[in-house]
């Protein structure tokens, strides 16, 4: 399994603030580990590609 990301590490990823990646946890396929939440970045990624507008050039 690769690395697991961090909220910090996903709101860099998205540009977003950590306070986004909080409330979208669940539909960005986090996981709780102990008080943490962890994020694959495959989920992140797949989440993210039905947002694109328009087609990829």
């Amino acid at each position: 399994m690769p690395p697991l990301l961090k909220v910090s590490d996903v709101a860099e990823l998205l540009q977003v603030t950590p306070a986004f990646v909080y409330g979208h946890a669940r539909e960005l396929g986090a996981f709780k580990v102990g008080r943490h939440l962890r994020f694959a970045r495959s989920d992140v990624e797949a989440w993210l590609e039905p947002r694109r507008l328009g087609e990829p050039s």
